[in-house]
């Protein structure tokens, strides 16, 4: 990949204008891009709200000093003490800071000094995306008395011009600029500054002459934009004068614009390994939601490698097209369809076919993610309230457009990021297409956060559908599943791809791509995990919850929002959205299940005993510590233990035997060919769920110790391997074990929404075709 990066590093310019600093394209670039200061993707902490600064405080201030007990201050010295305190290239100083915020994460960046903005470019305004190095930036934090310090590596030479964005004619850019002993006009050195920003990438600071009117310029702290009660705070250090070559010659050495971000791998269909020894049950094939594929496909493999392993298939789809085939199963007595379904959202009777039983299975979070990038950084820390988000999905409220804007622009971002400037980059969002889960939470949760008319000036849907349709759809793609999600994020819907990972070149238009939009959508907490591990960088959003605090989804944070969830009837979980005294609770927790056929007040369940044994054998591996540990590996807290009791119970009424039929004969399926151990009872005890009894709220607890009916997790038995299964997309031909897998009308290939994308772009683009597809499908279906 080194060859990749020198070859984005040195980019392709596009035929057309280039517009740079001055005139009209330094204001154009002031409107139209800012660069990001993003330094790392490193999970932040959960709670990120700022606490404000002291009333009256002092203005911030930055100094650098030399490292060491008798280190002396190098910044802001006059000329006749600059050769004895100049720096060299690559020299570590300790930057230090105060009147910031207490415990706030700040940004260092080398940027030009007021001298060098005033002198060499003649200019009174200082303008961050210009006169800032963007190579150079590094995170810090500062301490709880609004004081901190931090070594800093210094850059001696010329720093090569970051493109920041682009569009089909113009490419936008900073200066070329150097920070070196080099004489200009005879007399004054190209000198600069460090600059000590709470703003991720913008440094709000202003030019102005002190003392007032006579003094040199100096960059102090800008005034706050008009309605921004608390702002964030910046400050520069003085100028730095830099030490020559060995030689007495400029240090000129040229320094790279900073490389592009890891484009993600082509997505891969999982294959499961062959099943060996002998199976505790007969197989069985479940359908559904793939809202934590890595996860769950993770748990497919691990239970056929058991000693006495479980035959699980496993067509990937949605909650709703799981619950469609888990119905197939009920009507042909489980000789189709699906014998299970995993799904986020609760069935009606008529919609599984029969009755069922939730198992809990994961607890996670509805993360937001973006791949917005400026000159191969990105943003990591941008805050957004219930409202900013509904703007930024639903493209705009109908006055302003869905921008990342900067701060000379009326974008919504900038009072959830105290008055930071944010890239001025047109948004693309990625919506879930058709009904499912992480719709109904998002949807549910802009329902009770926003009033009904400002919902819909987002929205057509109704607040808690598991439908979330946007008002206008020009710039909105649609996801098909979970699964899918996370990729089309992090290549901006499949436009910015690279081939070939392993070769040096990276396609021009794929680089092109991450400058002209930057793309957020929302997706599990897992799936951004698992694409952080391939060393795919996808920052995700802290959101506002009712207590105040923007808070990212972390183990902490989903734990503290499961607490408050209200537990139904049936044993699912609902988010609670207005907990007032929770200011670390992440507001958007999800609980995935597994669906499966009850167990009926006579004993008997319609799925065979043989399919229900391997089942429940699954359900109690996806439980155990060290399925649970996969989840945690991914962000998210291992099961909470009266969940995993839940699902043990379940696990046990499935493996207790038919009661026999009058007469004494056993009912057909209920032999157990497979063979498996055990003797069908055990692991679980109470009443199940929406079968009579009481509603548990969270914390009500239950045994956490694996059943004696649990399969062991030693290494497998010897015997002949199974042949290897596959886990099936849902947009593939076939059938799941015979069972017809539902037609475009029900599922959205996404396929087929670029092709109507391209087909409706007059009324409105991708999102639009959608929509015009969607009411034909009702139309041809009887669906309201």
């Amino acid at each position: 990949m080194a060859g990749k990066a020198a070859a984005g590093a040195a980019g392709k310019v596009l035929a057309g204008q280039v517009v740079a600093r001055g005139g009209q394209g330094r204001a154009m670039v002031g409107r139209i891009c800012r660069i990001t200061l993003a330094v790392t993707v490193a999970a932040g902490p959960s709670l990120v709200a700022m606490p404000a600064r002291v009333e009256a405080a002092e203005e911030p201030t930055v100094e650098v000093w030399s490292v060491g007990a008798d280190g002396e201050r190098l910044d802001g010295r006059p000329d006749a003490a600059k050769e004895s305190v100049r720096v060299a290239g690559g020299q570590s100083v300790e930057v230090r800071w105060k009147g910031f915020r207490p415990n706030s994460a700040v940004v260092i960046t080398q940027c030009m000094s007021a001298f060098q903005v005033k002198n060499v470019h003649r200019s009174e305004t200082f303008t961050p995306v210009f006169e800032c190095a963007h190579q150079t930036r590094f995170a810090g934090t500062t301490g709880a008395d609004g004081t901190g310090k931090a070594s800093y590596p210094i850059r001696a030479g010329r720093f090569a011009s970051v493109v920041l964005s682009k569009d089909d004619v113009t490419e936008y850019k900073n200066d070329v600029f150097e920070c070196s002993s080099k004489v200009f006009a005879g007399r004054s050195e190209y000198n600069c500054s460090v600059v000590v920003s709470e703003c991720e990438w913008d440094q709000p600071l202003a030019m102005e002459r002190r003392p007032a009117g006579t003094g040199p310029f100096t960059l102090v702290p800008k005034p706050p934009p008009a309605g921004v009660a608390d702002p964030a705070a910046a400050a520069a250090s003085g100028g730095l004068f830099f030490k020559p070559r060995t030689d007495g010659t400029p240090d000129l050495t040229a320094i790279p614009a900073p490389p592009p971000r890891r484009f993600p791998d082509p997505p891969e269909t999982p294959q499961l390994p062959p099943v060996t020894g002998r199976p505790v049950g007969a197989p069985i094939a479940g359908a559904g939601s793939v809202n934590t594929a890595v996860l769950f496909d993770g748990w497919l493999a691990g239970v056929r490698r058991l000693a006495a392993p479980s035959d699980v298939d496993y067509t990937r789809g949605t909650s709703v097209f799981g619950a469609a085939q888990l119905k197939a199963g009920f009507q042909s007595g489980f000789t189709a369809g699906a014998d299970f379904a995993v799904t986020g959202l609760p069935f009606t009777a008529a919609e599984a076919g029969g009755d069922v039983v939730y198992a809990p299975i994961t607890l996670t979070g509805l993360a937001v993610a973006n791949s917005a990038e400026y000159g191969g950084l990105g943003l990591n820390a941008v805050r957004m309230s219930p409202d900013t988000l509904a703007f930024m999905l639903g493209d705009g409220d109908g006055v302003d457009s869905a921008w990342w804007g900067d701060s000379s622009m009326k974008t919504p971002t900038r009072a959830d990021n105290h008055g930071c400037g944010l890239p001025a980059l047109p948004a693309g969002p990625i919506l879930r297409s058709g009904r499912s889960a992480q719709n109904q939470v998002l949807s549910s949760w802009f329902g009770a956060t926003l009033s009904r008319d400002r919902f819909n000036t987002f929205f057509v849907s109704e607040p808690g559908s598991p439908e979330l349709l946007v008002k206008r759809a020009s710039d909105v793609r649609g996801a098909e599943n979970g699964a899918q999600t996370a990729y089309l994020i992090g290549t901006n819907f499949g436009k910015a791809v690279d081939p070939d990972p392993d070769d040096d070149f990276i396609p021009p238009v794929a680089l092109n791509e991450r400058l002209k939009r930057g793309y957020l959508g929302y997706t599990d907490v897992t799936e951004i995990h698992a694409q952080r591990a391939r060393g795919v960088a996808l920052p995700m959003v802290p959101l506002l919850n009712r207590a105040g605090a923007y808070v990212l989804p972390t183990k902490e944070s989903i734990l503290s929002a499961y607490s408050t969830m209200r537990r139904n009837a049936d044993g699912t979980l609902t988010p609670v959205f207005d907990a007032e005294a929770m200011p670390d609770a992440y507001p958007l927790p999800m609980v995935h299940y597994v669906a499966v056929p009850r167990t009926d007040a006579q004993g008997a369940n319609p799925l065979p005993i043989a399919k229900r044994r391997t089942l429940a054998a699954f359900l109690e591996y996806a439980v155990s510590d060290a399925a649970q540990a996969k989840a945690a590996d991914l962000g998210a807290p291992p099961l909470p233990a009266e969940l995993r009791k839940q699902a043990r119970d379940v696990a046990a009424m499935l493996k207790k035997a038919d009661p026999p039929k009058t007469g004494g004969k056993t009912p057909p399926g209920s032999s157990d060919p497979g063979g498996g151990p055990g003797d069908g009872s055990g692991g679980g005890s109470g009443s199940l769920p929406g079968g009579g009894g009481a509603p548990v709220a969270p914390g009500s607890g239950g045994a956490a110790g694996l059943p004696g009916g649990a399969p062991s997790q030693g290494p497998a038995a010897s015997g002949a391997p199974g042949p290897a299964a596959s886990i099936k997309p849902v947009a593939g031909e076939g059938t799941v074990r015979g069972g017809k897998i539902p037609a475009a009308s029900k599922v959205v290939p996404i396929v087929l929404l670029l092709v109507l994308g391209s087909a409706a772009l007059i009324g409105g683009g991708v999102w639009r075709g959608y929509l015009i597809w969607q009411g034909r499908a009702a139309r041809g279906t009887g669906r309201p």
